[in-house]
């Protein structure tokens, strides 16, 4: 299938309102692609079927588009150069003290001893006039070469899509691979990067948690030095996390419920940072902040990426979400500007729809 085959077929299954899912690795110019042959809702809870799952921050169904139920393909993809557009982000202010209180509300559960970090967020809701989603996909999949790129739609869950460079899993002849992201810059080029105390604190804590996860099932487990990675106009605090499984340890769905929802995204520790998540955010995060790609269930292998940099689109509005680890040194308004930062990613994906 050549690519304007493809793009007219993506067109056709999202106008019959079927469900699919396109998506590309890291540094990939293919695009790998699931269209499901007919509209039911499949679900997975133990992660044992072939597809494309996306499953959500807290509690409810794990979406998949089976391979089973699907015609698979695989297609090149033109790269291009691609317009920018400036982020006029002084729009997207009117939740700034709702924001701040937040921050600040969680600043003192941590000082009182409740967690040692907590990730809050927001959501924040656009309006559009059309969705061009073959626009879509040129500008998605070209802005962000170094990230895992996705597109998955079902007419029950809405379209979702993102740009996420962080990898909660992959598992490959009974080897594994996971990372911790934490800490947010604007990236220079050529520049140095100052971190500071709270960013360095809070990425110790993300990858000390991601360890001791991961000790429990693995035979070998090798920790790297921490350094620099780069996201798009973004860079991070980076560590990977290298392994061998134990006999019969490496049981997909446990690992991920061991691992999912990450320091990254939740906090420390979990169930009480989730607990004040639930408690405090104020609205429902669906899959932003759950995990997303591929699984190979007959060689119990896979692909999964922390669902980040993502947003929802719907016929008449968009949802982006964005959100930052919170520590007892975080200060609640410059932890609201890492957020206007990073709303800058999908911006530029729909830039020509806000036009």
């Amino acid at each position: 299938m050549d690519f304007e085959k493809f793009l007219q077929r993506v067109k056709g299954q999202f106008k019959s309102k079927l469900p699919f899912a396109i998506y590309s690795f890291p540094n990939e110019s293919r695009i790998h692609a699931q269209f499901q042959k007919n509209n039911h809702l499949y679900t997975t809870a133990a992660l044992d079927q072939s597809g494309f799952v996306m499953c959500p921050f807290d509690k409810g169904e794990n979406l998949i588009i089976p391979e089973s139920e699907a015609e698979n393909t695989i297609v090149d993809f033109p790269t291009s150069e691609i317009e920018r557009f400036p982020s006029d982000l002084e729009q997207f202010t009117s939740d700034k003290a709702q924001h701040v209180s937040l921050v600040f509300n969680a600043v003192q559960a941590i000082v009182n001893g409740n967690c040692s970090k907590i990730v809050v967020s927001r959501k924040v809701t656009i309006s559009h006039t059309s969705l061009a989603i073959e626009n879509t996909i040129a500008r998605l999949f070209n802005l962000y070469p170094t990230a895992f790129r996705f597109i998955c739609y079902h007419p029950e869950t809405g379209l979702w899509c993102g740009a996420s460079p962080e990898v909660l899993l992959k598992i490959e002849n009974n080897e594994f691979y996971s990372m911790s992201l934490a800490g947010t810059r604007p990236f220079v080029q050529n520049g140095s990067v100052h971190w500071t105390t709270k960013e360095k604190e809070e990425q110790k804590l993300v990858s000390h948690s991601i360890a001791e996860g991961l000790q429990k099932f693995t035979s070998v487990l090798t920790v790297s030095k921490v350094k620099n990675h780069i996201a798009g106009k973004l860079v991070h605090l980076r560590t990977d996390f290298k392994g061998v499984f134990k006999k019969g340890k490496n049981n997909l769905s446990e690992i991920v419920k061991i691992l999912h929802p990450t320091p990254a995204v939740c906090g420390t520790p979990r169930h009480k940072a989730k607990d004040f998540i639930l408690k405090n955010e104020g609205y429902n995060r669906e899959y932003y902040t759950g995990f997303i790609g591929p699984v190979k269930a007959e060689s119990n292998s896979c692909k999964l990426f922390v669902n980040l940099r993502c947003m929802k689109i719907s016929d008449s509005k968009i949802d982006l979400f964005v959100g930052g680890g919170i520590t007892h040194a975080s200060n609640p308004n410059d932890e609201y500007e890492e957020t206007q930062q990073k709303l800058t990613t999908m911006l530029q994906v729909i830039g020509p729809m806000l036009r």
